[in-house]
């Protein structure tokens, strides 16, 4: 219902109109966005989806990092809240529409005979589908009605529905006239402006624009549908901090807070900043969404956590008028508290940004939009003269009485001289990183020689693997034991654990408002700099430099585009969307090089959308865009798995990588050490001992030797949903093990703790339930806090690597497993989860998830490659009677692959 005023229009003029949608249920609107989603990549009705996207799922734009509240309402939500119906079974709306009736002109929902579904508000699909397929039905009684007539009873339902969300929503508004706490639902928003909304005029750009929009209003549906769950419910998705009472405020304006023990594995840290805080037992969070302002005042960062503390603590610092909404009762610091996730968004009015000035033609726009859409200006880039970068690998391959790199490697690194975009793909193992770092070196190297510019930029999707990077180079200079030919700089953003990795070497970790000064400096002393920067901090850098330069321009401040950099890098580039990508890019200079490193068969970037192939690559990583245009030059050498390992990701995702190490195997010694958690008493083992299962001599037999380069353990008998007790006990008695007798390769002798965490071993699980799970075992297996392995997501172990690597896939439950089987069974995480050991590798695996039989045709197919795995591990088969944690029997069958077994000889094992 359009209107002006108001509180929609506050602010905008006294005339400013507003638009208020209403659906009946969140099905309808996701069946909406997906409609939306499906046509995007569409020209002819881009303008259309464009203009309704803005409508409906309002992305901030214009918005200065506050995701605007969508102008509509989830009609069934409010009457849910609002009433307790003497309906059967379910709110929909044929009865809600029956019994909730206004007092003029009531509307009772009753769709006819097969237009509907028993206890839905859906229209029956079979009908729409007789009338694409212009197929008359057959109705009760023998009836027959042409696609015609069933076209116009669809339209007669349709009309119907309309007319029942009216009818129920006039009923609403009767009984909760005198209500002043707006339950209705959320306010309604500006029609989106000319200026915010036009389309861009350039075909690519625009539908990047979309894309972009769609999937910010995605985020902020997901965020603040968490939102609508109780704290509890949100602590069990680990999206929240509950139980939060105050501990400490600090002189310094920082607040600390206890919680409860049960959210340490909450999924923020230290540096996040879009968090609000609110009381736990009222709606404040609510309040929060629908009024941003309210939001502004109760915006926290994360400064820092104590998880060793009972209770664990966290320390946040306010970066709104908090002290405003205490004094207005916004807040009570002497009530119990609860940390969220807030639907900001500060980055899709960056991408657009950066797609409209692209567009009108701002920095090197011809050279980034026609990388974009598969080539670039003729004569762009000339050949560089790579004389000093090879006489720097000579000296290396002195130092390290080697070649420095292999032949592929090789062929890569003399590639970037020669092409102005390179798309190299590093398989694990391969040495992307370490090549990468050579290349930066020669470059510089090559341009301090001949006094030419040289500035370089190193972006990723994460602080982490821009600091891989520049921490490497670090370590090839010390240990090659070269003068460096660069400065090597990390821009610090707001914070990241990261850069903590960077301390001790001679990369500088600095203020981001010293970009443009050091750049300046790298070309008036002709001294080559690598800057490693997020793409947000460059654009925030860009933006101020050009609204500094630019002050006479009518777009002064506001063009986030500035030619600075001779090479562009982007590692880790199948981790970032094509949009983010385009930031850096937008950084190159005239005559400029692009890198792109990255791996498309490990973890790609989040889209919330289900785009289908409306957008082709575009609406993936910028790495499968480019490599999809360009092609790639592929590394196939692994200096990481031994041959073993290498098997099966080379049949599905790498063809032809083979095994440099394909000896490599665990070392053990022969007893129990004295150092770490063997001198602890475990609990695990003492237990185990008492119940008649296997003793740590046993394990140690099933899961040690070191020619059994794969273990797959399945079992039956327990079931589990996120968090598996069964299975983490079993993790904690292996991991036990493995911290007292696995050998050091690099001393031969037992690791150290510090050795242990870094080198020797990592668990593996998809959920944090269950990684708390085990980590609690660990404590009581004897680990001391300070020396606990690496437990984590598949997410943050992308791009490590251990010795030793055991998974726990936790899920021990057929419906469970059903509803999480895209996320479970997806093959990229299953090979970044089995490419991450050098020797050994334990896969722990209930048959409810090897069993499942996912509905979705593709994810059925994706399912596959951990269904394969069995047949795979085919060199013996061993059963083991267990105990689950009440005592229930559990079969655990171990399926081997050992390092020296003749695939031809060796007969396979039933799955």
């Amino acid at each position: 219902a359009p209107a002006t005023g108001g509180r929609a229009g506050r602010g905008r003029g006294p005339s400013a109109a507003s638009v208020h949608f209403f659906v009946w249920d969140r099905a309808e609107l996701e069946l909406l966005r997906g409609l939306l989603e499906r046509h995007i990549g569409n020209p002819e009705v881009q303008p259309h989806i464009a203009r309704f996207a803005g409508l409906l799922f309002p992305a901030g734009e214009t918005g200065a990092g506050s995701a605007a509240p969508p102008p509509g309402t989830v009609l069934l939500d409010a009457v849910a809240e609002l009433f307790a119906l003497p309906v059967p079974y379910a709110y929909h709306l044929p009865a809600v529409s029956d019994v909730l009736r206004p007092a003029e002109h009531p509307h009772v929902h009753a769709p006819a005979d097969d237009f509907a579904w028993p206890l839905s508000s859906q229209v029956a699909f079979e009908r729409i589908h007789n009338v694409w397929k212009s197929r008359p039905h057959r109705r009760r009684g023998g009836v027959v009605a042409s696609p015609g007539e069933v076209a116009e009873e669809i339209r007669s339902a349709v009309r119907s529905k309309l007319a029942a969300v009216d009818s129920v929503l006039r009923a609403v508004r009767e009984r909760s006239a005198k209500r002043k706490d707006g339950r209705l639902g959320m306010e309604g928003g500006a029609i989106p402006s000319a200026k915010g909304g036009e389309p861009i005029p350039q075909a690519t750009l625009e539908t990047l624009r979309i894309f972009t929009q769609m999937e910010s209003a995605a985020e902020a549906m997901f965020i603040r549908a968490l939102h609508a769950l109780p704290a509890r419910d949100r602590a069990r998705r680990f999206e929240c901090i509950r139980g939060m009472e105050i501990f400490e405020r600090r002189e310094d304006g920082t607040l600390v807070f206890e919680f409860d023990p049960d959210c340490r594995e909450a999924k923020f840290r230290p540096g996040d900043f879009a968090l609000v805080l609110t009381n736990e037992d009222t709606d404040g969070l609510l309040e929060t969404d629908r009024f941003p302002w309210k939001r502004r005042r109760l915006m926290m960062d994360l400064v820092e956590y104590d998880l060793a503390a009972s209770p664990p603590r966290v320390v946040l610092s306010p970066s709104g008028d908090f002290k405003k909404a205490v004094a207005d009762g916004e807040i009570f610091l002497d009530r119990v508290c609860v940390l969220d996730r807030a639907p900001t968004d500060f980055n899709t009015r960056r991408i657009i940004s950066t797609l409209r000035h692209l567009a009108a033609g701002t920095g090197e726009a011809r050279f980034v939009v026609d990388l974009l859409e598969g080539g670039y200006p003729d004569g762009w880039s000339e050949t560089l003269d790579d004389g000093g970068g090879r006489e720097l690998l000579a000296r290396a391959s002195t130092a390290y009485g080697r070649e420095v790199l292999n032949a592929e490697q090789q062929s890569a690194w003399e590639n970037v001289f020669r092409q102005t975009l390179s798309v190299i793909w590093g398989p694990p193992g391969t040495g992307k990183t370490y090549l990468l770092a050579w290349i930066l070196l020669g470059l510089a190297a090559s341009a301090r020689r001949e006094g030419r510019p040289c500035r370089i930029l190193v972006s990723a999707a994460t602080h982490r693997a821009i600091v891989n990077v520049l921490s490497r180079v670090a370590r090839e200079l010390e240990a090659s034991g070269i003068a460096s030919p660069l400065r090597a700089v990390k821009l610090a953003g707001s914070g990241s654990e990261a850069d903590r990795d960077l301390d001790g070497t001679l990369v500088e970790v600095v203020k981001d408002t010293a970009l443009p000064r050091m750049l300046a400096e790298s070309d008036a002393a002709g001294s080559p700099i690598v800057v490693g920067s997020t793409v947000w901090s460059l654009w925030k850098q860009m933006k101020a430099a050009n609204g500094a330069a630019d002050a006479d321009e009518e777009t002064a401040g506001d063009v986030p585009v500035r030619p600075w950099f001779d090479v562009v890098v982007i590692d880790e580039a199948s981790q970032m969307k094509v949009g983010d990508a385009l930031i850096a890019l937008s950084s190159a200079r005239r005559g400029g090089r692009v890198i792109l490193c990255g791996d498309d068969r490990q973890l790609a970037p989040v889209i919330r959308g289900s785009y289908r192939e409306a957008g082709g690559t575009l609406f993936g990583s910028v790495f499968a865009h480019f490599a999809g245009l360009y092609g790639r030059t592929s590394l196939r050498e692994s200096r990481r798995m031994n041959r073993t390992l290498v098997e099966y990701p080379r049949q599905l995702f790498y063809p032809g990588l083979v095994s440099m190490e394909p000896e490599h195997r665990i070392r053990t010694t022969s007893g129990t050490s004295t150092d770490g958690v063997a001198s602890t008493e475990s609990r695990l083992a003492v237990d185990a001992g008492k119940s008649g299962e296997p003793g740590d001599a046993e394990l140690f037999e099933m899961f040690f030797r070191p020619d059994d380069a794969v273990v797959f353990a399945t079992y039956d008998g327990y079931r589990a949903g996120a968090r598996n007790a069964f299975e983490a006990r079993l993790v904690a008695r292996i991991a036990r093990i493995a911290r007292e007798r696995l050998v050091d390769e690099a001393t031969g002798d037992a690791f150290t703790a510090a050795r242990f965490a870094s080198h020797g071993l990592a668990v593996i699980s998809p959920h944090r339930a269950q990684n708390s799970a085990i980590l609690a075992e660990l404590l009581a297996a004897g680990f001391p806090r300070g020396e606990l392995p690496v437990v984590d997501t598949v997410e943050r172990m992308q791009g490590n690597e251990r010795e030793m690597i055991i998974v726990s896939y936790a899920v021990a439950d057929g419906e469970f497993a059903e509803r999480e089987a895209e996320f479970l069974l997806n093959p990229n995480r299953f090979n970044v989860s089995i490419t991450r050991p050098r020797a050994k590798l334990v896969l722990v695996v209930s048959d409810d998830v090897l069993r499942t039989l996912p509905r979705d045709e593709q994810v059925m197919t994706d399912s596959m490659a951990i269904k394969g795995y069995p047949a795979h591990c085919r060199d013996e088969l061993r059963t083991v009677e267990m105990h689950g944690p009440d005592g229930e029997p559990v079969t655990l069958r171990l399926r081997y692959r050992k390092l020296n077994a003749s695939a031809a000889s060796s007969a396979p094992v039933a799955s």
